[in-house]
């Protein structure tokens, strides 16, 4: 039985109506969030996988674009610093960097996301690889 004042069919309930995604990226998204237009969340967690098949086909630059894009996607979101995505997400960013000769920024990325606190990363790469 609808309720008084309500339509019989329910079709005007705002309690039956679906939420919303969100679609729109926002001005004050980083510059490689805003390049993606209209990058959805699902998006952001393919971007990883197209970027280990440009790793695959040594495409550095390409892989390095999307692993970054991905990361900064998934940070407006609003994913945990310590979630296990986000953290692979650093280190295999920091690893293309390392490829790419850019040690520097490598380790300025372990140390804003909190995955530095021990050697450097080029020599955490040499004793792990």
């Amino acid at each position: 039985m609808p309720a008084p004042g309500a339509p019989a069919d329910g079709a005007d309930d705002p309690r039956l109506e679906r939420p919303r995604r969100r679609r729109d990226v926002p001005p004050e998204a980083p510059p490689r969030l805003r390049a993606l237009p209209r990058a959805p969340l699902h998006r952001a967690l393919l971007l990883p996988v197209t970027a280990h098949l440009a790793l695959l086909r040594g495409r550095l630059r390409t892989a390095h674009d999307r692993l970054g894009a991905s990361l900064d996607a998934l940070t407006h979101y609003g994913t945990r610093p310590q979630h296990p995505l986000l953290i692979w997400l650093v280190g295999m960013l920091a690893e293309v960097r390392l490829s790419m000769g850019r040690g520097p920024e490598a380790r300025a990325l372990l140390h804003e996301h909190g995955c530095l606190d021990g050697p450097a990363p080029d020599r955490l790469h040499r004793e792990c690889g």
